[in-house]
């Protein structure tokens, strides 16, 4: 029998902070923490390691070594690393079945991206490795917006219209080659957005949402 209490941090790291000194004096046994800001690990270690608590880190990643500092500190998550890589893996495979993906026969994957949080580890990771992993098999890959909906399913559907209608559409006007974004929620957005324009922009669209971990 067990007694789980819980905590909304409301984004905020100071409260965080202090609910977690609350629940220590309540004498709990163990911390989950899902941490708001990655940086303060180090911070909420200590607490924890004052009361030798054993504490687990999920969602977001604290520092290698911030965990390594206590000995019963851990990290349950993916390898956030490996998703990017897995995602640009399909997108090379993909553009290489389907040439006609390459509307302006120039040989690039002009692409838009919208991300999760910025300064989340697992967002800013895939962010980086999806693009090298296209890089290093050697395809050329062209950033035209970068943008965040904060994983915000209304946010994501508000900056793709923005996107298709806006500037960067008039100048490019063969559309979008690829399009990615993290979460499933902001994936089914963009995409709903994305039928109304012709066939090549749709069928250019590779989202996160299908190789959600």
């Amino acid at each position: 029998m067990f007694k789980l209490l819980m905590n909304d941090s409301q984004n905020d790291q100071s409260k965080q902070n202090d609910q977690i000194d609350v629940l220590l004096a309540k004498g709990v046994k163990a911390l989950a923490i899902n941490l708001v800001d990655p940086a303060a690990a180090g911070t909420v270690i200590e607490k924890a390691r004052g009361q030798n608590v054993p504490i687990v880190f999920f969602n977001k990643e604290p520092s290698r070594k911030a965990l390594d500092s206590y000995d019963k500190a851990f990290y349950v998550g993916t390898d956030s690393k490996e998703s990017g890589i897995i995602q640009g893996d399909l997108i090379a495979k993909h553009w290489a079945a389907n040439p006609n993906w390459d509307l302006n026969k120039d040989g690039q994957i002009q692409f838009v991206l919208l991300k999760g949080e910025p300064g989340h580890p697992d967002a800013e990771a895939r962010t980086t490795y999806v693009i090298k992993e296209l890089n290093d098999k050697g395809l050329k890959t062209q950033q035209l917006a970068l943008d965040t909906a904060m994983w915000d399913t209304a946010q994501a559907k508000d900056k793709m219209d923005a996107w298709l209608s806006g500037s960067e559409r008039q100048q490019n006007r063969s559309g979008y080659r690829q399009q990615r974004c993290d979460g499933n929620g902001r994936g089914r957005s963009a995409e709903s957005t994305q039928q109304i324009f012709h066939s090549g922009v749709r069928r250019g669209m590779l989202c996160q949402k299908r190789w959600r971990w």
